[in-house]
């Protein structure tokens, strides 16, 4: 038998948390304020020429294309992704994501485990 412990977490996307980055919007769908322990959801929107710092963390990372096309830059090369791709970085895999459309902007749904630390990101510069 199926005990409910705490209520579940409803965020309306309107009502998301909005960060504002270089390369576009994070919105916090689920995370560590929101009582969970172990995973984070985020939806980002990454503008048309834009791209991430190139960074590695001790955390894995998902990523679900949702619009557009990205290119992933990692240690073993490029990885081209469009909608409904997913990709997968394991903890402390340098990575950096790039839309390189110059007129559409992507949508990405990341999921991150264990919970994320900015404190523990590495900006790596070459």
């Amino acid at each position: 038998m199926f005990q409910k412990m705490t209520m579940p977490i409803h965020t309306p996307i309107a009502q998301a948390e909005i960060i504002v980055r270089p390369y576009g919007d994070i919105r916090r769908l689920a995370v560590k304020e929101m009582g969970l322990r172990n995973h984070q959801l985020l939806f980002m929107t990454m503008g048309p020429r834009q791209h991430t710092s190139r960074h590695y963390h001790p955390q894995e990372e998902i990523y679900f294309i949702l619009t557009g096309a990205v290119v992933f830059c990692t240690e073993e090369g490029e990885i081209e992704a469009r909608a409904f791709d997913t990709i997968a970085f394991l903890a402390n895999e340098g990575h950096q994501v790039f839309n390189r459309s110059g007129s559409d902007t992507c949508e990405i749904l990341l999921a991150i485990s264990p919970l994320y630390d900015p404190n523990q990101v590495t900006y790596l510069t070459s």
